[in-house]
């Protein structure tokens, strides 16, 4: 068993720490492929009213298969090392999370020196879907997007007079805009006021979504922030316990 109360205590939350990651690693991973396999999903996103993208539920269920199974070995390295006192498996459990801190670091100063070219790719995508609006893919995600961030087109509802829902028309007393634009399911009121710009807006949703999606980030900005170095400050506890268990072991399993 490891010598010195440092040593058992470093051994003990490693045990409770990772047999955590382990388990949320295997829930990320279920969920990743219970997503990917079962029909019923799908359906029932085609059948509710939710409106959320199919393609994003893929996207998020590959990521989630990739990353819970990288928490999975992660954790499994990090638990049955510390329980063996094996000291390649806890420096695999060591090299994992440095990885993992790495790739924080790397996104974390991305974001920050790319921000502005980031908000530009945003609008640059948001201007394309609703130019391309109604295609399939589009009509769902813009409808996702303008119900749940309370919006309408890229820079505002006039975004769509030169769209393919108005097949290029400018004409002010026919073009429309998505019924999701539309706060309630009066619609000719909501088109009256898109046609005529105002001068109030009770029908229409009338704020711009760029603007409406970068104020939610820049909101929750703190949060985020907040839990990405909670999780970096557990990491690193995680990695120095790991070096001092790996310093302090002994030879108590024979087949180590």
């Amino acid at each position: 068993m490891a010598d010195g109360m440092c040593a058992k205590c470093s051994r003990y939350l490693l045990v409770v720490f990772n047999f955590f990651f382990w388990v949320s690693g295997c829930g990320l991973l279920g969920i990743g492929i219970w997503i990917c396999v079962d029909d019923r999903i799908e359906e029932f996103l085609k059948n509710a009213s939710i409106g959320f993208p199919l393609d994003w539920i893929y996207v998020f269920a590959y990521v989630t298969i990739g990353v819970g199974g990288f928490i999975f070995i992660t954790g499994f390295c990090g638990c049955c090392g510390a329980v063996r006192e094996s000291a390649w498996m806890l420096a695999g459990y060591i090299g994992c999370v440095v990885i993992i801190l790495v790739a924080e670091l790397v996104i974390g100063v991305y974001i920050a020196v790319e921000r502005k070219n980031l908000e530009g790719m945003l609008k640059t995508e948001l201007t394309r879907l609703v130019n391309e609006y109604p295609t399939h893919n589009n009509n769902v995600t813009m409808d996702f997007i303008q119900k749940n961030f309370d919006c309408c087109g890229a820079r505002n509802f006039s975004d769509y007079k030169e769209s393919k829902l108005n097949n290029g028309t400018t004409t002010p007393s026919t073009w429309i805009v998505p019924s999701s634009c539309c706060k309630t399911e009066n619609t000719v009121q909501c088109y009256s006021e898109a046609r005529n710009l105002g001068p109030t807006y009770t029908e229409i949703r009338s704020r711009s979504c760029f603007d409406n999606i970068i104020d939610f980030l820049y909101e929750n900005v703190v949060i985020l922030i907040s839990v990405a170095v909670g999780v970096a400050v557990a990491e690193i506890l995680g990695v120095i316990c790991a070096v001092i268990l790996c310093q302090n072991r002994t030879e108590y399993w024979d087949w180590d």
